[in-house]
Order: C-alpha cells, then structure tokens, then sequence
C-alpha cells in the first residue's frame, strides 16, 4: 500500500517514483517470463501485436496480459489495484498493457508525449494513470522516461507529431 504522502505528492505533482516497490524475486521472475515471451514471438507472432525497429528487433509488445497468462495475473495483482485505486481514488481496470522490449541505446527512441493523448479521442476525462515498470537498474544515463512535473494540471499539450 501507498502512504498518503505518496499519494499528496502524486495529486501535487503528476508523477510518483517507488524504488523498489517490486520485490526482486517478482522482478526477476517478469524478466523471465519477458525472455520467454520475446522467444515464443521469435518462432511466431501470431496472436501478438508487435512491433519491430527497422532492423526488424522487436521493439514493442502489446498487451501481453491477453495472451500469458503470467502478465495477466500480475497487471491484476492487488499491490498493483491497491495502488490504482488509492492514486485515483476510485476503481480502476486494466485498460492495455505493453512490454517496451528494445535495447538502450538502440533502435528507435519513443517521442515525448502524455498517455492520455491516446485515449483522449476515447475518454473525455484523463482520469487514468500508466504504470511502469522498470526491470532493469536504472542510472542517469539509461533513464528509459522523463517527467514533467505538474504538467498534469495544464491539460492535453498539443505537439507536432501527435
């Protein structure tokens, strides 16, 4: 469960950080199961929606949990609800899921953009919230997504490749 500090500085700021929320046997069984996975589409893509780079690695898995079983379970695990729910103050569904699968420094970079743009045509409120994961250590110089803090509060920004 989350503390209400936590949840103040998410309301303040549009963003919260939980080192180590995960405990490490779960973060090393995601890894294996994401290693499993990238082999199973290896063989076959059918019934995946993927996407690859142009040098046709596997860039992106899109919604894993239809699909495995193991995703499945723990995008509707409780620590990930609980969480949900006390961020939004009410209930929550998982909306989609994806595995970011491309190697730093490699590839591809994702644009800046909020995720609410892809659901804004959809929602008429961004009343959501996206959950990373981070399974790899994160420093300084691989930091797979950056933050604007209170950027929350001024609604959808509008950018040129959206």
């Amino acid at each position: 469960m989350i503390s209400k500090k936590e949840v103040e500085f998410f309301d303040e700021n549009g963003y919260l950080f939980l080192d180590k929320f995960i405990k490490k046997p779960v973060i090393k069984s995601i890894k294996a199961e994401i290693a499993s996975t990238k082999k199973r589409i290896k063989k076959s893509s059918k019934g995946f929606e993927v996407l690859y780079e142009e040098d046709n690695s596997l860039r992106l898995i899109r919604n894993p949990h239809h699909n495995i079983e193991f995703f499945q379970n723990f995008v509707l695990s409780p620590y990930l609800i609980d969480m949900a729910k006390s961020l939004l103050k009410s209930d929550v569904y998982v909306l989609n899921s994806k595995l970011n699968v491309k190697p730093a420094f490699q590839g591809g970079h994702f644009d800046w953009h909020q995720d609410y743009c892809y659901w804004a045509d959809q929602f008429s409120q961004p009343k959501m919230i996206s959950v990373s994961i981070f399974v790899d250590e994160i420093k300084p110089h691989n930091a797979p997504i950056m933050v604007i803090p209170k950027s929350h509060k001024r609604g959808l920004v509008k950018v040129p490749h959206r």
